[in-house]
C-alpha cells in the first residue's frame, strides 16, 4: 500500500502516539477499502491486507508495551511511602 496515511499513522503508532494515530485511522481505512475494491489480481489484494494486518500488529504491540510500562510503574510506586517534610516551622511569641 505505502501511501502518505500509511507511513504516517505507523510513525504515530511507533512513537505511541494514540491521539493521532486515531486521527488517521479513519483516512487510512478509506485508503485501503479503496485499494481493495479497484485491486485486480488476488496479489494486489494481498499486498493491502498485509499492510492492513502490520498496522494491527503494530498498534497492538505498541498498546501492549505501555500497558506493561504503565503497570510496571503502577506496581512500583504503589509501596513507596511518602518522604517525610525536610523542613520545619517553629514561631516564637
Amino acid at each position: 500500500m505505502d501511501s502518505e496515511t500509511e507511513e504516517r499513522l505507523k510513525n504515530a503508532l511507533a512513537a505511541s502516539d494514540f491521539a493521532e494515530a486515531q486521527r488517521l485511522v479513519p483516512a487510512y481505512g478509506e485508503e485501503a477499502v479503496a485499494l481493495l475494491s479497484t485491486a485486480r489480481t488476488d496479489q494486489e489484494r494481498e499486498q493491502v491486507m498485509e499492510s492492513f494486518h502490520n498496522l494491527l500488529s503494530l498498534a497492538r504491540v505498541t498498546r501492549a508495551h505501555v500497558s506493561s510500562q504503565l503497570a510496571a510503574v503502577n506496581r512500583d510506586t504503589r509501596y513507596q511511602v511518602a518522604a517525610p517534610a525536610t523542613h520545619t516551622w517553629r514561631f516564637e511569641a
